[in-house]
């Protein structure tokens, strides 16, 4: 079972969908405030025409009463949401640059944004449902005590959910579906109770929790919301990426202290398995941010991946920048990360794809320091003794180094 489910979560991070989707998922999808890096091309396979259908097609289920959120008036009934320009249909998911006027007040989370803001909105391409049968039936007869057996019992699975996916005991949230929803439930509830159909208030809040639940990066999201590095849910632009080499080693060092972070101080390393300029942000006070977790796994979860995987070389181990190493002899996968995060950061982040043309953020330093530097980010980047010197651990103290390099100096550009 869990072999299967790794399996699956493998094929889903190389999935690529279609831009045409037949359910959206529910408004309480959330909105990160961040910038996408622009540096880099972005994957694109989305058409503005096609986005725009999807943002109807999701109104179109908001005013049907099939999906609930906090954001469905903004986006449906006060237009204050208007689409802006699709940044990448992938892996299932849906992600649009929507534009706010006057929205510094309007936020139904309390966060604030600025007076002309970009949200960027995350989907799912499918509403996951649960068997609502059950809910028609506990209506019919105005059985308030199994609604709130039914309640609970949906409680528990999305509890569950943040268990199983990360390890993580909720037991702490007593409203674990206001939580994750990111609105009252009750309060919602107690508002549609004179509808004509009294079931689709509470099935539209179950669809739409469920889909929240079925999301790796959203739960992930809601997790962590108290760390700096996550993007706040409902939160604003901050400036781009693309700056001076002056801003750009300053976003560098902060960098490096976010994969300190991951790897120390959380309750397990967080391994990022999917590592590009684009799935990193900056929120407006500078702090940066991870963007997309999608393939973004607590160490338990990616020693599992490891652990049910065949191989004849290293490569049939690797979980995209998560590289692994093959026992040739057993044809398994070693229970273990051959590189770690700081690799794949020097390597993908900083360096950029191309040794001899870099293209990362650090690119094009001061000539003064330029071999100094491009020496010390190598090594950072290319840690391993042997041919595949990618697939190796790259030690702190170089990232210490390269941290103290850079700060020392970044003014003097």
């Amino acid at each position: 079972m869990k072999g299967n489910m790794f399996r699956w979560m493998r094929r889903k991070c190389r999935r690529i969908c279609s831009c045409r989707c037949c359910l959206i998922v529910t408004v309480s999808l959330f909105v990160s405030g961040y910038l996408l890096m622009r540096h880099m091309i972005a994957e694109m396979t989305c058409k503005d025409e096609e986005s725009k259908a999807t943002l109807t097609d999701l109104c179109k289920l908001y005013h049907d009463g099939t999906v609930a959120g906090s954001l469905c008036p903004m986006l449906c009934n006060e237009k204050k949401l208007q689409y802006n320009s699709c940044l990448n249909y992938q892996g299932g998911k849906i992600v649009l640059l929507l534009g706010c006027e006057n929205c510094n007040n309007a936020m139904p989370s309390g966060t604030s944004v600025g007076a002309k803001s970009q949200l960027v909105f995350k989907m799912k391409d499918t509403l996951e449902k649960r068997d609502t049968f059950a809910l028609d039936n506990i209506y019919s007869n105005n059985n308030k005590d199994k609604r709130q057996a039914y309640v609970r019992m949906i409680s528990e699975s999305v509890r569950n959910s943040y268990n199983f996916k990360f390890f993580k005991n909720m037991s702490h949230i007593s409203d674990i579906i206001s939580f994750t929803w990111g609105m009252d439930a009750n309060k919602f509830l107690e508002e549609n109770r004179h509808n004509e159909d009294k079931a689709q208030g509470l099935k539209a809040l179950i669809d739409s929790v469920w889909s929240l639940s079925e999301q790796h990066e959203y739960l992930m999201y809601k997790m962590l919301q108290d760390k700096p590095y996550i993007p706040n849910i409902y939160g604003t632009c901050g400036p781009d990426w693309n700056s001076d080499w002056n801003q750009r080693a300053k976003t560098a060092v902060k960098l490096i202290d976010l994969v300190k972070e991951l790897d120390e101080n959380l309750h397990q390393t967080l391994h990022v398995c999917d590592v590009k300029p684009n799935n990193f942000g900056l929120r407006e006070n500078g702090e940066v941010t991870l963007i997309d977790t999608d393939c973004a796994f607590f160490e338990k979860d990616l020693v599992q991946q490891f652990n049910f995987s065949n191989c004849t070389k290293n490569e049939d181990c690797d979980f995209f920048d998560c590289k692994g190493l093959c026992d040739i002899s057993k044809q398994k996968c070693y229970t273990l990360r051959a590189n770690n995060n700081l690799q794949t950061m020097c390597r993908k982040v900083f360096l950029g794809f191309s040794m001899k043309i870099p293209s990362g953020i650090l690119r094009n330093p001061p000539d003064f320091i330029k071999t100094e530097f491009y020496e010390l980010l190598t090594s950072c980047a290319f840690p391993g003794t042997t041919r595949d010197s990618e697939r190796a651990k790259t030690p702190w103290e170089t990232g210490e180094r390269l941290k103290s390099f850079l700060q020392k100096h970044v003014s003097y550009s």
